[in-house]
């Protein structure tokens, strides 16, 4: 007999061109976010206090977007990212293929995910998956398809 899976659709959340913000909540733990808008977006995460430690959910880039999806701390000043994420060009954008690492700085409390933004190119199939880890710190890792093709990926983590 093989494994059955229950439930798994409840975990994952669409958020298209009618979600201009959205406030994560210590219910969305575990959640996968598929990120399908051509419009700006902004996704909070949850204050410290509303959730647990191993609090995780992944976003999921699932339609490739210029005015950009930004995942922001709920607390610019205290909350921040450790870790960071491979940054790779398309083998399509350039005859030299661009691979690196991208790591948060140590007040860095925004992500962004911008299809026409220099140094960031985020293209659909890039992810970032987040995991509350300690007091007022979120461990960031995943992978981004970037399209831009002289870039370096500085564009996706900034202090706000």
């Amino acid at each position: 007999m093989g494994r059955v899976f229950f439930n798994t659709r409840e975990n994952v959340t669409t958020l298209d061109s009618g979600t201009s913000a959205y406030q994560c909540l210590a219910s969305d733990s575990g959640k996968t976010f598929v990120l399908q808008s051509a419009s700006a977006m902004t996704i909070t995460l949850p204050a410290s206090a509303d959730m647990e430690f191993g609090w995780r959910c992944r976003f999921l880039v699932n339609l490739d977007n210029d005015a950009g999806y930004l995942i922001k701390c709920s607390n610019v000043t205290d909350q921040m990212f450790d870790g960071g994420l491979n940054v790779q060009v398309g083998a399509a954008c350039a005859a030299s293929v661009f691979q690196g690492y991208i790591a948060a700085a140590a007040d860095d409390s925004q992500i962004a995910l911008d299809t026409d933004l220099a140094n960031n190119g985020a293209k659909q199939g890039s992810y970032v998956d987040i995991m509350y880890i300690e007091t007022n710190r979120f461990l960031v890792s995943g992978h981004i398809h970037s399209g831009d093709t002289d870039g370096t990926g500085g564009a996706i983590f900034s202090d706000i």
